[in-house]
């Protein structure tokens, strides 16, 4: 079970979700002694509503990166029987979550040549199981087959590869 897509970036987009939850844990704990402070009259209203503020922001940027990451397919494998593929994403935490797509579930993408799948710089696969789509990103990615790939993103695969996946 050889991966077909591979996102290179997948790790430092790991490190930038776990530093973010690491970062945002901090400004709001900092944020209860500048409360203190603030109840014993010994920090100014501004100064308390920065700090406020500044954990607000943090976990507003912490949820925006959490619901990209989870949209950016980190590795994609073709399963053994070759009707359903392993998509590889991170979760919440940025540990790696596996999700089984069917062939058939695959919104065909009008690529007309394997070549094309290069061009773009963002690609939106989308899965009529899920409600968000999957961001693949071509140009940042590790292709073994691309012949392969783009026949399962237009979903054009020969009747042995796909002979349970309908059409």
């Amino acid at each position: 079970m050889a991966a077909l897509y591979s996102f290179r970036y997948i790790r430092h987009l790991r490190l930038a979700s776990r530093a973010k939850i690491l970062q945002t844990g901090l400004m709001v704990a900092a944020t209860v002694p500048a409360f203190s402070a603030f109840q014993a009259g010994t920090l100014s209203n501004s100064t308390a509503a920065v700090a406020l503020g500044v954990s607000v922001a943090a976990t507003g940027v912490l949820v925006a990166i959490s619901v990209f990451a989870r949209q950016i397919v980190g590795k994609m494998t073709l399963t053994e029987s070759g009707d359903a593929l392993v998509v590889s994403s991170l979760d919440f935490w940025g540990r790696r979550k596996d999700t089984h797509v069917e062939l058939g579930q695959l919104v065909p993408l009008t690529l007309p040549a394997p070549e094309d799948v290069l061009k773009p710089s963002l690609l939106k696969l989308h899965c009529y199981h899920l409600s968000k789509p999957l961001l693949l990103f071509p140009r940042h990615a590790n292709i073994s087959d691309l012949s392969r790939l783009h026949a399962i993103l237009t979903r054009s695969l020969s009747t042995s590869a796909s002979a349970s996946a309908p059409a």
